[in-house]
This record gives structure tokens, C-alpha cells and sequence, in this order.
């Protein structure tokens, strides 16, 4: 984890950075993924709790459910995750407030779904209707207690410095004045800022080469630390040279947001997002929304599992053959260096 932001050229390193990160600290990102896992825990729990309540309690001579309403448990949940998750229903700033309605929704969904499913595959005398039905209920409860609780455990999570901001590239417009944006503003914000950097002040003269280098920093920045946001503070009257910054950024598949300067927040504002409590623009969105992503991820495991099975036969005689061509493992492994320096390793036929 950083402690303390690096700067880029022109910065000010006297400026009140945010305290250092506890050691324990979880980056944001790992956030919404471990509430979704307790969530899911939860809600797998539900329709076999739900079902030994009933029971219980309307009628306790039966015998407890069996363990098929584990199974139910699981198989609703799992599509209240996959319904929720291109929503967005996980994400930091979605945590952040009370949100009830979507994952109510979206529970209410699954439990119909699963309704359907019964009825059409005459199955529904298998389940006993009041456990299910309490188990529903008991879903939806644990949904809103959690929903009500994450905030507070976030904010207490920031208080004692246990999670990261999301990590971001500050770009300042010139030279720092009394309340101008800072890293510190932004870590309140929920931004983790790794580098900042500084156009130019007004009337100091630059050069396509200067603005080229600065750009190309910025690309250098992102790529290296990982970066999951770029945020620029301008000055509306600098437009010309702002629209070349932001266009030469545009190799960058990273959401960009303008603020306003001190100087022209006067003026109308427009809020874009609810992460940042300031005036903000988006100027450029991330090349794929959480939705986009989803279903570009199961189109990219369906097809490469598809033509996976389609070729086995192929791979399985190149297995055969270069076992009885030479002694030795039939596949190896390599290292390989992909976007933002991240490793993943390869497998690939021993063909030597």
C-alpha cells in the first residue's frame, strides 16, 4: 500500500497530505467483493433457516428440511449476485449510502425465478410453501440489515484508515491558491491519490513538447500504479489547452473527471456521480460499464470454453505425438507482461 502519495512535476510536496494507510488496510476494490460474499452466505442460509423456523414453529413433530433447501438457498442467491453485480449493487460508492430498493428488487426477482422454475418442472410439492415463503422473508431481512449496516462499517473503515480510496491521479491547474483541491480533499472523497501533478500556470508559457511530457508522465503514472481514475482541477478559461491534455489522455481506458477551480465554482455546477461532493464533469467514461463488462467476460469464457471442447481432440493428438517424439513435460510455462505491467502466465506446447 502507499503511504504517502509520490508527486509529479510542478507539485507542491509541502502541501498536508492524508495520514498513512494502516497496515491492514484493504484497497477499495476488494471491497465490494467481500461484501457480496457475505451477502451471498447469507442469502444461501436463508430458505433452509427460513424452512427450519416454519417448522418449528407451525409444525414441530415434522422432521427438520432436509438438506435440498440448501441447494435453493444457493441456486437464488447466486442469481441475486449475477442480477445485482452489472448494477453495480457492489460497488464502493453504491456501499457508501443506504441503498434498498435494487436489492430488494432483485431478491424478489430471484425468489420469482425460482417460483417459475418449480411450477414448470412440477417440482413445487418437493418444498414445503411456508418454509419457503419465511425463507424469503428472512433473505429480504438479512438484505436490509446488512444494506444498513455497510455504510457505517465504511466509514469506520476510512476512519481508522483500513480501506484505500480508489486510486487516482490528481492534475492541478497552475500554481496552488487558498482552496485549491489537494490530495487530502480528495482521500475525504474516497479517492487514494498515488501521483499529482500540475499544468502550467496561467500566462507561463508551454510548448506541444512540455504538454507531450507531461501527458506522457501521466500515461506513465497510471499504468505503473495502477490507476483506476484520473481527476483534473482547470480553470473553465483554459479550455485550448485543457481539450489537448484530455485528448492526448485518451489512450488511457480510465474514467476522467473535470472539477472546477475555486475561481469558477461560482457558476453552474453540475454534479456527475455521487463518490465526489464537488462540482464534477465526466469527461470521459471508462470504456465499458459494469454491465458491459459482465457480459463481455461471459461471452469471452462461454467461447474460449466452446472452442476449447472443439479443438480437445486436436490438442490431445499434439499431446500424444510430442510425448513420443521426446522425453520431457508436453507443456511448459512462461511469464508474460500485459497492461499496466501486470504478469500472467501462459501455457504452450514443448514443440523443441
Amino acid at each position: 500500500m502507499t503511504t504517502a502519495a509520490p508527486f509529479g512535476p510542478g507539485s507542491n510536496p509541502g502541501v498536508d497530505l492524508p495520514p498513512a494507510l494502516s497496515r491492514f488496510a484493504i484497497r477499495s476494490t476488494a471491497a465490494g467483493p467481500i461484501f457480496a460474499s457475505v451477502e451471498f452466505l447469507f442469502l444461501s442460509l436463508a430458505p433452509y433457516l427460513g424452512s427450519l423456523t416454519y417448522h418449528g414453529i407451525v409444525m414441530p413433530l415434522h422432521l427438520p428440511p432436509d438438506h435440498l433447501m440448501l441447494t435453493v438457498g444457493v441456486v437464488m442467491a447466486s442469481l441475486y449476485i449475477l442480477m445485482s453485480h452489472p448494477r453495480g449493487s457492489f460497488d464502493l460508492d453504491e456501499l457508501k449510502s443506504v441503498s434498498l430498493r435494487g436489492p430488494l428488487v432483485q431478491w424478489s426477482l430471484a425468489f420469482m425465478f425460482f417460483t417459475m422454475a418449480s411450477f414448470a418442472l412440477k417440482i413445487g410439492d418437493v418444498f414445503s410453501r411456508g418454509g419457503i415463503l419465511t425463507g424469503f422473508v428472512m433473505g429480504a431481512s438479512a438484505i436490509v440489515i446488512l444494506r444498513l449496516a455497510v455504510p457505517i462499517t465504511v466509514r469506520m473503515a476510512n476512519q481508522y484508515r483500513l480501506l484505500e480510496g480508489r486510486r487516482a491521479v490528481l492534475l492541478s491547474d497552475g500554481a496552488p491558491t487558498p482552496g485549491a483541491m489537494t490530495p487530502r480533499d480528495l482521500d475525504a472523497a474516497g479517492y487514494a491519490v498515488q501521483s499529482w501533478f500540475r499544468v502550467p500556470a496561467l500566462g507561463q508559457q508551454q510548448t506541444p513538447a512540455q504538454v507531450e511530457r507531461l501527458c506522457s508522465d501521466i500515461v506513465k503514472a497510471t499504468r505503473q500504479q495502477r490507476v483506476e481514475e484520473i481527476v483534473l482541477v482547470a480553470d473553465a478559461f483554459r479550455q485550448p489547452l485543457i481539450a489537448d491534455i484530455l485528448d492526448r489522455l485518451r489512450v488511457v481506458p480510465l474514467r476522467v473527471l473535470l472539477l472546477r477551480s475555486p475561481e469558477a465554482r461560482s457558476q453552474p455546477q453540475h454534479t456527475v456521480g455521487r463518490r465526489i461532493k464537488l462540482s464534477a464533469i465526466e469527461v470521459q467514461a471508462a470504456p465499458l460499464s459494469r454491465g458491459e463488462w459482465f457480459a463481455k467476460r461471459c461471452l469471452d469464457v462461454t467461447a474460449a470454453t466452446a472452442l476449447l471442447l472443439l479443438t480437445s481432440p486436436v490438442l490431445a493428438a499434439i499431446a500424444i505425438m510430442i510425448r513420443l517424439d521426446s522425453k520431457g513435460p508436453i507443456l511448459f510455462r512462461q511469464t508474460r507482461v500485459g497492461y499496466a505491467g501486470r504478469t500472467f502466465m501462459i501455457f504452450k506446447f514443448r514443440s523443441m
